[in-house]
């Protein structure tokens, strides 16, 4: 039996590294997407408190939150990197986003995995 193990097929996240996988490859439970597929994720079918004003907040937070913290808006754009099947049968995406602060000066990078329902294909400036 064969298997695979390291980078998946070079497949890149636009800022981070290599997206990295473990399988057999005649198992057909990942499929790698390269290039990657833009996409927009409903966030809130993640996190239902998702671009939730600051206003409703438990505590009003301060100036420096509000301005530095990161910002998780209702609905974000990514990359989906590869689809893979759960051991149920569903199966579930392999999303990078970028998540940052209103200020700019803050953000991160971050891989998800989400339902299919959840997202959304896009065309990009890059993509016409």
């Amino acid at each position: 039996m064969s298997t695979y193990d390291g980078p998946a097929g070079g497949v890149e996240s636009r800022t981070g590294p290599s997206v990295y996988v473990q399988w057999e490859a005649a198992s057909r439970t990942v499929r790698l997407l390269n290039p990657p597929m833009p996409v927009m994720v409903n966030m809130r079918s993640i996190d239902p408190d998702a671009g939730r004003p600051a206003y409703e907040s438990a505590s009003t937070p301060s100036l420096r939150v509000r301005a530095a913290g990161i910002r998780f808006e209702p609905t974000v754009s990514g990359h989906l990197m590869a689809w893979f099947q759960l051991s149920d049968g569903q199966w579930r995406g392999l999303v990078t986003i970028q998540l940052a602060s209103p200020n700019g000066r803050t953000g991160i990078e971050a891989t998800l995995y989400v339902r299919p329902d959840a997202m959304t294909p896009t065309t990009t400036q890059e993509d016409r």
